[in-house]
């Protein structure tokens, strides 16, 4: 049995939505400023604290995506691999619930990353390019490190013609049903078009499941190939032939 799927780790619907304008954020900006002047108590410099921070936001928040990341490490490993780093210049930093974390690259181009509840946000002035580079990148590594460790380190990895990244990989230890072979397609915004086949029964299921919870997607479009019907042991000994997303 084989299947094809699409796996987002974005929440439904939210592709991104566009935050205050720069008149909201100056007029924020304007009253901390103020009000910075006027403060004499401990209160009134919280209040001016909260102020400066919604400005803060309001700068960088050009595109926010919420996701469905559950490890914060792997939006930061991302956004480190891709040349942001602090404003002390460090590329190891923590992100903590309701501590918003601010990245730049060599360039001067700002993000924003930050946790509430059981989401993950990222913001950008830079737009939805600037944001859906780091959540592609955050999708590719876990997909990797899946692959890896179902495939005892043999991924294959490439690069192709439309910049999308393609991770192809066979499991080591074949399960119920043979070894199955995994293609993942990472498309612009994190989008992953996954593909296995040459797997028996419907095990084929639960290794798209597998490699959802490992990219901390949901499953959206699924479809069955043609040789999803065929005799499986016949299907195993087709040629790999990779399926379109």
């Amino acid at each position: 049995m084989s299947n094809t799927a699409t796996i987002t780790p974005r929440y439904d619907g939210e592709a991104g939505a566009e935050a205050a304008g720069e008149a909201a954020a100056a007029f924020v900006a304007a009253i901390a400023s103020l009000a910075a002047t006027l403060a004499a108590t401990d209160a009134e410099r919280a209040v001016i604290a909260r102020c400066r921070a919604m400005a803060r936001q309001d700068r960088l928040a050009g595109t926010r995506v919420d996701l469905r990341l559950a490890a914060n490490g792997d939006l930061l490993g991302a956004a480190t691999s891709l040349g942001f780093v602090d404003a002390g210049g460090h590329a190891r930093v923590r992100l903590e619930a309701g501590r918003p974390v601010e990245l730049t690259d060599k360039g001067g181009t700002a993000i924003l990353l930050q946790r509430t509840g059981d989401r993950l946000a990222i913001l950008s002035p830079g737009g939805a390019a600037v944001v859906d580079r780091v959540i592609a990148r955050t999708v590719e590594q876990r997909a990797e490190r899946h692959l890896t460790r179902v495939s005892g380190s043999k991924v294959i990895r490439r690069t192709l013609a439309n910049g999308e990244t393609e991770l192809v990989a066979r499991e080591a230890l074949p399960g119920t049903g043979g070894a199955g072979r995994v293609a993942v397609r990472v498309g612009r915004g994190g989008v992953a078009h996954a593909d296995i086949s040459c797997v028996a029964g419907t095990r084929c299921e639960d290794m798209l499941k597998d490699m959802a919870e490992a990219i901390g997607g949901t499953v959206q479009n699924r479809g069955l190939k043609d040789d999803y019907y065929d005799d499986p042991s016949a299907a195993a000994a087709l040629p790999h032939v990779r399926a379109g997303g």
